[in-house]
């Protein structure tokens, strides 16, 4: 009887901890689509500092640079790490474009 109970506490355990990684990786997940559409949004927020670079009024370009930079890293890695993570390559992708484009212009209009 001892070891029915013993088998079926182990049971349970197993159940229990397969269920919370379940639950953690729909978690991650979430968080994961949650960065990346804000990545997204934080270098698409470029665009008002390059009209206004093109308009006359240069922003700094040393912030967009070194975004710029970072996204490249970041694509980078994405790309080669073995089993490629997309969701990082493309929440990177904008950045470049973003933060090269708010760069140049911001020289371009000095």
């Amino acid at each position: 009887m001892f070891t029915s109970f013993r088998n079926c506490c182990i049971l349970h355990k197993t159940c229990f901890l397969f269920v919370r990684r379940i639950i953690m990786e729909k978690i991650i997940t979430k968080v994961g689509s949650v960065a990346s559409v804000m990545a997204v949004l934080m270098y698409v927020s470029y665009i008002p500092q390059i009209m206004n670079n093109l308009s006359g009024y240069p922003g700094d370009f040393i912030q967009p640079s070194v975004a710029f930079v970072n996204c490249i890293l970041w694509v980078l890695y994405g790309f080669f790490k073995q089993g490629r993570d997309w969701p990082i390559i493309i929440a990177n992708l904008p950045g470049i474009v973003c933060g090269f484009l708010a760069a140049f212009t911001a020289l371009m209009a000095r």
